[in-house]
């Protein structure tokens, strides 16, 4: 299972945890609009959001992702934690983090990655 997870994670496969089938993506919309619900931005503002043009890859659908958070430390890794919870989740490859203030008071965090779904 390892073995499989770290081949998964050098090809760029996405891989879950979870057992949960990959979704259709009917409407790309839907998925990028669950990325914003109000339930998940509890204490984090969506500075910026990037998207690219779904394009297919064999039978699956992918979407690039790039988001820009602002937030208290825990609140943005209450966003991350949360997205997998989704019906469409991010799988998220790469992200930086930083201080806004010298007070340390929030942080700026951007997140890259892929949504991907069967396509129709």
């Amino acid at each position: 299972d390892e073995l499989r997870r770290l081949t998964q994670v050098q090809t760029g496969t996405p891989f879950s945890t979870t057992s949960r089938p990959m979704p259709l993506l009917e409407n790309i919309t839907d998925a990028i609009q669950q990325l914003s619900q109000p339930n998940l931005l509890r204490g984090v503002t969506l500075v910026d959001s990037k998207f690219t043009k779904p394009t297919s890859v064999g039978g699956s659908v992918q979407q690039q992702a790039e988001l820009t958070l602002r937030g208290s430390f825990q609140a943005v890794a209450r966003y991350i934690e949360s997205i997998e919870s989704l019906s469409t989740p991010l799988f998220i490859e790469s992200f930086s983090i930083g201080v806004t203030d010298d007070t340390f008071s929030s942080v700026i965090a951007t997140l890259k990655g892929s949504i991907y779904g069967k396509a129709n």
